[in-house]
């Protein structure tokens, strides 16, 4: 039936080929004709195997279905034969029996379960479980408790690189070696750029010159104050005295006096008015009786009159000024010598203020001055300083890891690498890199709360090497921590005999596995076993099965506990049975 199968799959396929050739070949015509007809032979085909398959499997289920009947009569028929031979078993139940599901014609039919045999009474066995798995005997065997860690491998004396400038922030790096290169002590592992802080080395430098100079100048400039500003506020007063004296003179004489001369003034015009006019009346009458020529009285006359008019111009004139004198010059000059007064006043009065202050901020401008000048040295020294930090070197042999390794992990690794490359910025107070040494057989990993009891100094172990798996190693606790590096988290160091010859360097893992607790003969029960006090839970009890058969309660002392066991320390005996849950009430 396969062989038939197979050709009435494989003829259409090969008529679907033969289309797919034409096609190819270039007769389209003919390629798309055996094309279809290839579809719809293989399409019937298919249709043709599948109805024969159904057919096939119904038949066989069928007559699989009649030999199942036909050899469960006989069974049934024999069951009901050994029941009726046994009529004290109808009293226990009978087992229960699982109904097999029909399973296809290639399998075996289903052959019927015979009857369960009915249940017998149970008696303890010699394990210590009774009539169902709620007794133990008790016994003794060795009780241990094992401690493991994962452990990482620290550099036992790492040397952190940091740099620390104390006044230049800008570090660019250079050139560094890679990560994991191993460095002799003096070789230079990290390069900074230098080119800008040499700049500020020399503008620092100029900058000092010309604070050196400024300093100089205030200093001398200080000397001079020193002498001048004594003089000046003598100066001062005396000038202020002076003034004092002529204020008084002219409030005391001089005002008057010029008030007496601006009077006298125009009287003496007056009285050159009054003699002019006086004389050119008596040349008048004297001309009159005389034997004088006419031409002659006229020029003298001519003359006469003209003093008059001068005289009586010079008067007016002289009788103004009086005027402005007593109108204005005078209430000006007693107004300007009150100003001048209180100018004086208060110049005096600034100069003793100014003069000591000025000379006191010259002195603190010195001061400063000296101090900016210290600070700007210092900041070159500085400078120059950080300018040795721009080449490190190794401060010891050992191998170059980039961070830093805290707590049994490199901290910064990743960030660094992507940092001490060429242009790339560092920053400063920062654990660049740490120098380790090649060999180190310190480990380190962290205990839980719970077991910080159990892992002391000096506790002996073994190892187990991430690298090496068969190396199984010695290992000794050599330093706890009484203080919590986070909650609940005890840091531990442990050394590990390394061989001579090992792979092992910083940060790799090891297993770690210890025993901190051995018992050869210990008394062990089940953790379910034992109950507590409600008020008062470590008062511990079991139940202890009687000679009786009946259970009664005893009070326990247990120790150490491991995984479900627990040691019993007191109140039972090797050989008790126990319950292992609380029994009915």
């Amino acid at each position: 039936m396969q062989c038939k199968l197979y050709s009435e799959v494989t003829d259409p396929v090969r008529i679907y080929c033969m289309g797919t050739f034409l096609s190819l070949g270039g007769n389209r015509s003919m390629a798309q004709t055996a094309t279809r007809f290839a579809n719809i032979v293989f399409h019937g085909m298919i249709v043709a195997m599948l109805i024969g398959v159904l057919s096939v499997g119904t038949s066989a289920v069928a007559k699989t279905k009649k030999k199942a009947e036909e050899a469960s009569a006989p069974a049934a028929e024999k069951a009901a034969d050994e029941a009726d031979a046994k009529p004290e078993a109808s009293e226990q139940k009978p087992a229960e029996t699982k109904t097999e599901p029909e399973k296809p014609a290639e399998e075996k039919p289903a052959q019927p379960q015979p009857a369960a045999k009915p249940a017998s009474t149970s008696k303890p066995s010699s394990s210590g479980s009774s009539s169902g798995s709620d007794r133990y005997t008790v016994k003794s065997k060795t009780l241990k408790i094992v401690k493991s860690y994962k452990a990482t491998f620290v550099p036992a004396e790492a040397k952190e690189i940091v740099l620390r400038p104390k006044t230049w922030s800008t570090l660019r790096v250079e050139e560094a070696v890679p990560h994991g290169s191993s460095v002799r002590k003096g070789e230079v592992i990290l390069r900074l750029d230098t080119e800008a802080i040499d700049r500020a080395i020399a503008d620092q430098k100029l900058s000092l010159a010309s604070q050196e100079l400024s300093l100089k100048e205030a200093t001398e400039l200080l000397k001079i104050m020193e002498r001048t500003v004594p003089f000046d506020l003598e100066s001062a007063q005396i000038a202020h005295q002076q003034f004092n004296e002529d204020y008084e003179q002219y409030q005391e004489k001089d005002r008057e006096l010029s008030i007496r001369s601006a009077e006298m003034s125009l009287k003496s015009a007056r009285e050159s008015l009054e003699y002019e006019e006086e004389e050119l009346r008596q040349l008048e009458n004297m001309y009159k009786a005389d034997d004088l020529t006419e031409e002659t009285e006229e020029i003298i006359l001519k003359r006469q009159r003209a003093a008059v008019e001068r005289a009586r111009f010079y008067y007016e004139m002289a009788k103004r000024r009086h005027e402005l004198f007593q109108e204005f010059d005078l209430p000006r000059n007693d107004q300007a010598w009150e100003r001048s007064k209180f100018r004086e006043d208060v110049s005096l009065q600034r100069s003793q203020i100014s003069l000591p202050v000025l000379l006191q901020q010259q002195r603190i401008t010195v001061e400063q001055q000296k101090i900016a000048l210290e600070r700007a040295k210092k900041k070159l020294d500085e400078l120059v300083a950080d300018r040795e930090l721009m080449v490190v070197t190794a401060p010891c042999d050992g191998i170059v890891y980039y961070g830093r390794f805290s707590h049994g992990k490199w901290e910064g690794a990743s960030s660094k690498e992507s940092k001490l490359v060429p242009k790339g910025t560092l920053t400063a107070n920062d654990v660049v890199m740490t120098i380790v040494p090649e060999r180190s057989n310190v480990v380190q990993f962290t205990v839980s709360e719970a077991d910080r009891r159990w892992i002391e100094k000096g506790l002996e172990g073994t190892a187990t090497l991430t690298i090496d798996p068969h190396a199984v190693l010695p290992v000794v606790v050599t330093e706890t921590s009484d203080v919590p590096i986070s909650a609940g988290q005890f840091e531990t160091l442990a050394e590990v005999d390394l061989p001579l010859k090992s792979p092992v360097v910083p940060a790799m893992t090891c297993s770690l596995r210890f025993v901190p607790y051995y018992v050869e003969d210990a008394l062990v029960v089940p953790t379910k076993a034992v109950f507590s006090e409600d008020l008062d839970p470590s008062e511990k009890y079991v139940y202890v099965v009687g000679e009786d058969g009946k259970p009664q309660r005893r009070s326990v002392k247990v120790g150490e506990q491991s995984g479900d066991e627990v040691e019993i320390l007191r109140g039972l005996r090797e050989g008790d049975v126990i319950l292992t849950s609380k029994p009915k009430a």
